[in-house]
């Protein structure tokens, strides 16, 4: 009897590690567009614009743009992602 459920229970847990292990981080599934690249994220868009435009101004990247992954609402951030081109 111990034994079967010794072995249930580690049947269960490498299920569990199993689906656990497949799931990765979003803006890792997510492919960038030819020639940008995953610089940071960020919870406000204006925060996200913010320092696209700054990092152009200053001449570290050419172009920019933000992903909206989760919007922001009234009350909680959302999460903006900010994808550079050199």
């Amino acid at each position: 009897m111990r034994r079967t459920r010794t072995r249930l229970g580690l049947a269960a847990l490498a299920g569990i590690s199993a689906t656990v292990g497949l799931t990765a981080p979003a803006h890792a599934s997510t492919a960038s567009p030819a020639g940008y690249v995953y610089y940071n994220n960020y919870g406000w868009p204006d925060q996200c614009s913010y320092y696209g435009n700054a990092g152009e101004q200053a001449g570290h990247w050419t172009s920019w743009y933000c992903y909206t992954e989760d919007p922001a609402s009234p009350i909680a951030p959302g999460n903006y992602w900010l994808y550079v081109q050199y």
